[in-house]
């Protein structure tokens, strides 16, 4: 909206969500798998959704590598604390 609120409708609430591990990255189920960036280091995936409280030169490292992992879409959101 205007106020660049982030708006969830309720179809899209994820309920099914697990780590993501060398088992299960090839599985293609409907399910959200997360890890750490660094953990995801050489993978690649379409969709990537960054979360980080601030943009800094001590994470610029960690950010390059997930911003490097995304095939289609990126999406980076800054935290407020």
């Amino acid at each position: 909206n205007d106020e660049n609120e982030i708006y969830f409708p309720t179809d899209l609430i994820v309920a099914d969500m697990e780590e993501l591990t060398i088992d299960n990255v090839s599985n293609t189920k409907n399910i959200l798998r997360h890890t750490s960036i660094l953990k995801y280091k050489g993978l690649e995936a379409k969709n990537v959704f960054l979360f980080t409280t601030k943009l800094n030169s001590y994470n610029q490292y960690e950010l390059y590598i997930g911003i490097t992992r995304a095939m289609n879409y990126l999406h980076i959101f800054i935290i407020n604390e």
